[in-house]
C-alpha cells in the first residue's frame, strides 16, 4: 500500500526540510517538517503549554516527516484553557490559506497533542463546527501521554501536576477547571490513536477514562502502551530510542489506515 506516493512505513528517500518559526495569530509560531515535494497529509502537534520548546519535538517530527507526513509542531500559549483553544483556531485559519501554496492536504489533516497539548487537540476536534469555512475537520485525533481530563489530573497529583494545570488551563488564573473531552465524544467523532506508558500514572489513568468513552460511542481507535518497557512520559519524543520509534509508527499506521478510507477496527500495540 502507498500513501501520497510512500509506502507506509517507510522512510522517505527526499531530503527532510524544516521551515522554523512561521508566525500566526496573536505572535504564536510553528515550525514545519516534510520530506520530498509531494502533497502530503498533515499532522497539526501541539506542544503541552508548561513545555516551551519546538525544538524538543524534532526528533519526534522528523520521524513522522520521513514516514510521509507534513509536521505542524506549535507551542501554546499557557494563559488558559480558553486562550489555547483561540490559539489552536489563529494557527487552523493560518493553515487554510497558507497551506494550500505549501503542498499540505489540509482535508487530510489529523490534531495531536502530548501533556495538556492533547486537550487542546482533542477538544478543538471534537468541537469543530462544520458551518464554520476557517475551521479545519480533523481526520483522526493523536494523543501521546495526554492529559484529557484536568479534574481528574488534580484529584490524581496536584502537587506534581500543578505546573501542567496552571500553564495548560490557568489554574491560578482563571480560577475555574477545564472541561474534560469524554463528554465530548460521541458516535460521530473521528477515530483515535493514544500513546501511553504505565511508568507515566498520570497519563495513564487519564488514559483509561478516554477508552471508556470511546468504547461506549463505538468509536475506533488504536493504542499504544508501553507496559514492560521502562518509559518516561516523553519517551515518544526519543525517536532514537526502541520505544519512541515503536509509538510514532503505530502513529503512522494509524494515519494511514485512516486516510487510506478502508474499513478502520483499530490496533493495540504493547511493548
Amino acid at each position: 500500500m502507498k500513501l501520497f506516493g510512500l509506502k507506509s512505513g517507510e522512510n522517505a528517500d527526499q531530503g527532510l526540510t524544516v521551515r522554523s518559526n512561521i508566525k500566526y495569530g496573536d505572535k504564536h509560531a510553528f515550525d514545519v517538517y516534510r520530506a520530498g515535494e509531494e502533497r502530503l497529509p498533515v499532522v497539526v502537534h501541539f506542544a503541552g503549554a508548561e513545555s516551551g520548546d519546538r525544538d524538543s519535538y524534532a526528533g519526534m517530527a522528523s520521524y513522522l516527516a520521513r514516514l510521509g507526513f507534513a509536521v505542524v509542531v506549535t507551542e501554546l500559549p499557557g494563559g488558559g484553557a480558553e486562550e489555547n483553544l483561540t490559539a489552536a483556531r489563529q494557527l487552523f485559519e493560518h493553515l487554510k490559506f497558507w497551506g494550500a501554496g505549501e503542498k499540505l492536504d489540509i482535508n487530510s489533516t489529523f490534531f495531536s497533542g502530548d501533556g495538556t497539548g492533547a486537550w487542546t487537540a482533542f477538544t478543538a476536534g471534537l468541537k469543530v463546527d462544520p458551518e464554520d469555512n476557517y475551521c479545519i475537520k480533523p481526520m483522526g485525533l493523536i494523543g501521546f501521554s495526554g492529559v484529557y481530563e484536568p479534574m481528574e489530573l488534580a484529584k490524581l497529583d496536584y502537587k506534581g501536576a500543578r505546573r501542567a494545570l496552571k500553564y495548560g488551563f490557568g489554574i491560578g488564573k482563571e480560577g475555574t477547571m477545564a472541561d474534560g473531552v469524554v463528554s465530548l465524544i460521541t458516535e460521530n467523532s473521528p477515530p483515535v490513536f493514544f500513546a501511553h506508558s504505565d511508568g507515566d500514572g498520570l497519563s495513564y489513568a487519564e488514559t483509561m477514562l478516554l477508552k471508556t468513552a470511546l468504547r461506549r460511542n463505538g468509536v475506533a481507535y488504536s493504542e499504544f502502551r508501553a507496559a514492560f518497557r521502562r518509559a518516561k512520559f516523553d519517551f515518544y519524543k526519543k525517536a532514537a530510542s526502541p520505544e519512541g520509534a515503536a509509538a510514532l509508527r503505530a502513529a503512522a499506521r494509524f494515519m494511514t489506515a485512516v486516510t487510506d478510507k478502508t474499513e478502520f477496527s483499530g490496533e493495540y500495540t504493547e511493548i
